[in-house]
């Protein structure tokens, strides 16, 4: 468990910027976007995913993919 502390570390400080922030335990991560509009905080969960040192860069970075079919997106 420790490792994966260390591992996805970088995934988890790529999301501390202003209305974004991330929770992780073990091999799972929570990223939390928050915003006025429902569109807002889906354009705000693209632009993590997108932009350079973000969550697509960190997957390639750590040959470590996403699996898009346990992915969920709840918005509150």
């Amino acid at each position: 468990m420790l490792l994966y502390i260390i591992y996805n570390a970088d995934l988890l400080e790529a999301l501390r910027q202003a209305n974004e922030d991330a929770i992780g335990y073990v091999d799972d991560v929570l990223v939390i976007a928050t915003a006025k509009t429902l569109k807002g905080t889906t354009q705000a969960l693209k632009r993590f995913m997108e932009r350079r040192e973000g969550g697509f860069d960190w997957a390639q970075d750590h040959n470590s993919r996403f699996e898009i079919s346990k992915v969920a997106v709840m918005h509150c």
